[in-house]
């Protein structure tokens, strides 16, 4: 469902419905910027797959920024956040690069409340 924007004048109340109509907006939508650390090769979101799947279910959609070394930096949108066949909890990646091309990258956890990683 698409937010209906409030269009505030002067002397409006704020009200409790007006407010929770703009909570329900904000989770409803924008993009959640994951972070993450490149360990050795080891990269690792900042976000647990159970937030990044709770914003994702909600209509929103995600970044991820990849350290991918020390002068290039990915921008990858997250394109699917699932649990497989095996209990892996995963959240998939895409990028593309200047040469057309795309590069897709899994991120997995053993639980909801772990922090998904790709080595």
């Amino acid at each position: 469902m698409a937010y209906t924007k409030q269009t505030w004048q002067n002397g409006d109340v704020i009200t409790a419905e007006k407010l929770n109509h703009m909570e329900d907006g904000i989770a409803s939508g924008g993009t959640l910027v994951i972070g993450c650390t490149n360990n050795d090769g080891n990269i690792v979101l900042d976000k647990t797959w159970q937030e990044i799947n709770n914003f994702y279910l909600n209509g929103g959609s995600a970044v991820i920024i990849f350290p991918y070394d020390e002068t290039d930096t990915y921008i990858m949108s997250v394109i699917r956040v699932y649990i497989d066949n095996n209990n892996s909890y995963r959240v998939i990646g895409l990028t593309a690069s200047y040469n057309n091309t795309t590069t897709v990258f899994v991120f997995q956890a053993d639980s909801a409340s772990g922090y998904p990683s790709y080595s």
